[in-house]
């Protein structure tokens, strides 16, 4: 295989792109930007793990299907394509603030962890529930690797660009959350920032079963948000409210949310 395997990882769309962990459902990654991305590149050839290589777990789905998902994601990028991101600058680091915060992968000791919510890199369709009355609107979700590989981060603009009622609260909102792995806790940290409605809150994140759950219970009322039915091309998003210490929660708003692209 030519050419960057990690846009054959990204163009999946059954197969899930994550570390092999066992699973019923077939996982795909590379081993050479995650698993083994500590060692130096003549270590890793020398082990037998190439630029090129990538690395299956298969489980129960039908083959056919496993086939038909592979066949498309070479037929999308039979070259191995372009980087998730942002291709590297062989001339030597890029100048701005793009080229100084995006990155094509993940990095560091713990690039298996970065997967919880790398495999999400890409861009993405949502259908948004929620307010009171009860209202619906189109959006748009971006997420991509930044600061040298170590966090992930996601841009939410509900409407979506261009939509009616973009950018108008207080039901509107265009957020960004960095997340990044904190091995002394054993769980993420992500901090949401959203301009529009003026909110600022502080999440840990953690696998929630098939799941991501975040709590944050710094402030009053408390805030869950999870990530469920997670699909290598859709996934769920609910976010729920405590007012009385954790003790029962209030359904705020969901989304569904469907991949736009398998760049």
């Amino acid at each position: 295989m030519a050419g960057d395997a990690r846009a054959v990882v990204s163009a999946v769309r059954l197969i899930t792109p994550t570390v092999s962990l066992g699973s019923v459902d077939t996982l795909i990654q590379h081993p050479a930007s995650l698993t083994h991305r500590i060692l130096a590149a003549a270590d890793r050839q020398a082990s037998g793990i190439s630029d090129r290589l990538l690395r299956m777990s298969v489980g129960l789905e039908d083959v056919e299907d496993l086939w038909t998902d592979l066949d498309q994601a070479l037929t999308t990028h039979p070259g191995g394509g372009a980087p998730v991101t942002t291709a590297p600058n062989t001339a030597g680091p890029g100048r701005g603030l793009i080229a100084a915060l995006h990155v094509d992968g993940p990095t560091g000791e713990h690039a298996d962890k970065l997967m919880l919510f790398g495999r999400f890199v890409g861009s993405w369709n949502v259908q948004w529930i929620g307010g009171n009355p009860p209202a619906t609107a189109d959006g748009e979700l971006h997420f991509g690797w930044v600061l040298g590989g170590r966090a992930v981060q996601d841009i939410w603009i509900v409407p979506g660009r261009g939509q009616p009622g973009h950018s108008e609260p207080p039901q509107a909102f265009h957020g960004s959350t960095i997340r990044f792995y904190d091995p002394s806790i054993d769980a993420w940290r992500s901090t949401w920032i959203e301009p529009i409605n003026g909110r600022v809150r502080r999440f840990i994140g953690r696998p929630d079963g098939k799941g991501i759950a975040l709590l944050s219970a710094e402030d009053d009322p408390q805030l869950s948000w999870r990530f469920t039915d997670i699909k290598a091309d859709s996934f769920t998003w609910q976010a729920e409210t405590s007012r009385d210490g954790g003790a029962s929660w209030h359904l705020d708003e969901q989304m569904l949310v469907t991949r736009a692209d398998h760049a």
